[in-house]
């Protein structure tokens, strides 16, 4: 009788420990989420910082096996870090004349779009629908003005990003080190390798989304100028962001350049039809032809992952959040694929996850702990 009153015990006991850990974790959780966003000004030039030096550090090692060895390892660094500025500044530029596109057509288009708003509203009204909720010119004014006082925030972010760069790359070579001196050796090793699989895998991730982007920026500005539409380069940089969130982002592309030839063309022009067509074309052969042909690490997030993803970094650090929530998911994903604890979520996550192992082999894994 006290035998079976001590295992009820012990049961109770270990179902409280159960449920005092799973507290832990979900307040851990929100808290981790809280100080993200409050955070923010510091975590995102840091977070923008590694994964400009991620997508450079191929370019370090490179330079690092053909520097002599009595040469200073600060030529490395020094050359990095150029590289790394030249990719900004090229964007920067990039982003710059767009702005003065849009600059220079302003006055024209924003006629033009009061034009389009007066006719679809009679269009609305004659078929009974209600036009009280439409936007107008002064809710894109408002949306403008609110875009330009970021403009102090995005300086204040591209200083510190250059500071956090300037200081990690030098780091980043010392951890190795640091990790041999802090821990045994075996531990650093075993550490080192994981990290070193993780960020080989996220570089070849990344590299797929730039080149992927590039690709269709690049299709998508030449089929601008072929089309005579307005803001060539501004369509180039957008797809190329939008490259970002795949599947949603690209998929937007259509009805944004279609949108705005509605306002461009006159009214009644079979070309706002054209343009949704040729733009659709151009994402078919992205996904469809260069894709295909382009080295990429096979973890692919599922649609709603990447929706749910969107959502919660957009609420955590806002446009730059959204910007960067499937690279921000596929890191967690691609770390979680590297530890046996962790592979059950990954494999969740993705969409189509070939390398991920087996419900026999999970089982197998817990059996072992188990032992």
């Amino acid at each position: 009788m006290t035998g079976a009153v001590n295992e009820e015990d012990d049961g109770q006991q270990a179902r409280l420990r159960t449920l005092a850990r799973y507290c832990t974790i979900f307040i851990g959780v929100f808290a981790v989420i809280a100080a993200l966003k409050l955070t923010a000004h510091i975590m995102v030039p840091l977070v923008l910082a590694l994964f400009l030096i991620l997508i450079a550090w191929p370019f370090k090692s490179w330079l690092d096996e053909r520097l002599d060895a009595r040469l200073p390892k600060s030529l490395s660094y020094a050359g990095s870090f150029i590289a790394i500025t030249l990719m900004m500044v090229t964007l920067i530029v990039i982003v710059w004349i767009s702005a003065l596109e849009i600059a220079e057509q302003q006055s024209a288009y924003r006629d033009g779009f009061q034009q389009f708003l007066t006719h679809a509203k009679q269009e609305l009204s004659r078929k009974g629908v209600s036009t009280k909720a439409t936007m107008s010119l002064d809710d894109i004014r408002v949306m403008a003005m609110m875009l330009a006082d970021n403009f102090k925030e995005g300086i204040i972010i591209f200083c510190l990003m250059i500071s956090y760069i300037l200081l990690a790359i030098p780091e980043v070579s010392s951890w190795k080190t640091k990790l041999t001196r802090c821990i045994s050796p075996a531990h650093s090793s075993h550490v080192m390798n994981t990290a070193s699989e993780i960020a080989i895998s996220y570089q070849k991730y990344m590299a797929f989304v730039v080149t992927s982007g590039a690709f269709n920026a690049c299709l998508t500005y030449v089929l601008a100028m072929m089309l005579h539409l307005d803001f060539p380069v501004t369509w180039g940089v957008v797809i190329f962001l939008l490259n970002f969130v795949p599947t949603l982002g690209p998929s937007l592309m259509p009805f944004l350049m279609t949108a705005v030839a509605f306002v461009q063309f006159d009214a009644g022009s079979m070309m706002p039809y054209v343009v949704f067509i040729a733009v659709s074309a151009v994402q078919l052969i992205v996904i469809y032809v260069i894709e295909p042909r382009i080295p990429k690490d096979e973890t692919q997030l599922s649609a709603l992952v990447v929706l749910f993803s969107l959502t919660f970094w957009g609420y955590v650090w806002g446009l730059t959040g959204m910007l960067l929530s499937t690279p921000l998911t596929m890191g967690i994903v691609i770390a979680f694929r590297h530890f046996k604890d962790t592979q059950w979520m990954a494999c969740m996550l993705c969409e189509a996850p070939k390398d991920m192992p087996t419900r026999s082999n999970l089982l197998d894994v817990k059996k072992t702990r188990r032992n």
